[in-house]
């Protein structure tokens, strides 16, 4: 008689990743990106990159990618979405994904330029109801 195992299922946690290396005018000290007219250049060669190194994304996973505004970065997060991103003012979850270590990432990745968390514990608890932060 073999043995059966029970099957687990694993939970699908996105991950956080900083992509703004690939534009050569992305202004570090200033932390925004310099010139909109290269932006459409710009997106396809992250388009490029995603699909080069799909064995590092998946569907859900948040990409920081710089705004063309000085001073709203916070537009400049997307999600992975098979090869391509979706980003805007808001960054788009993805159901069935649990967001709590991009969204623990993202916080010390904002609060080293801008000094404070993305995230506010009142944004994360309305994760937590709503079943994008962990299971």
């Amino acid at each position: 008689m073999g043995i059966k195992r029970k099957m687990e299922t694993f939970p699908n946690y996105a991950n956080f990743h900083n992509l703004t290396f690939l534009y050569k005018t992305f202004d570090q000290d200033a932390f925004y990106c310099v010139s909109d007219k290269h932006e459409d250049r710009y997106f396809n060669k992250i388009k490029e990159y995603i699909t080069q190194n799909k064995s590092i994304f998946k569907d859900g996973d948040i990409i920081f990618i710089g705004s063309t505004y000085e001073t709203r970065q916070e537009y400049g997060f997307a999600t992975i979405t098979g090869n391509d991103f979706q980003g805007g003012e808001f960054i788009e979850f993805v159901k069935g994904v649990y967001y709590k270590n991009a969204i623990d990432t993202i916080n010390d990745f904002w609060k080293q330029f801008n000094g404070q968390e993305y995230f506010c514990d009142e944004s994360i608890e309305y994760f937590k109801e709503d079943g994008f932060y962990e299971p």
